[in-house]
């Protein structure tokens, strides 16, 4: 016996045809919801980015607002150091004139009162 296959049954053109357009319609519109999500999706991305570059920017000029401040008190601090310390150096050279200033006045009249003795 030869193996007979059995004879295939087509639907009509006419349905094929609007399964078709059908499942065309399904796809194309899922295609356009697709595109629809992706441009929404780059639109946010771009917003964020936007947003994060805005951000980063006003991180570094508020860095760099703080970095002067502090920067301001450093010099100010080390000048008010500064001004102390010469303060303190120019007391105690006035004091170590004084010092040298009456030793000598003292070797002067010493040496005064030697001289007036042996004339």
């Amino acid at each position: 016996m030869a193996n007979k296959k059995p004879a295939v049954e087509y639907a009509e053109r006419e349905s094929l045809d609007s399964e078709l357009s059908a499942a065309i319609e399904h796809i194309l519109s899922a295609e356009a919801e697709a595109r629809r999500i992706i441009a929404q999706a780059e639109m946010s991305v771009k917003a964020i980015q936007l947003d994060a570059a805005t951000r980063e920017r006003d991180l570094k000029s508020n860095a760099v607002g703080e970095a002067a401040i502090a920067k301001d008190k450093a010099i100010a601090d080390a000048a008010a150091r500064a001004e102390a310390e010469c303060e303190r150096m120019r007391s105690d050279a006035e004091k170590r004139g004084e010092q040298i200033v009456e030793a000598n006045r003292k070797n002067i009249d010493k040496l005064a009162t030697e001289l007036l003795k042996s004339l």
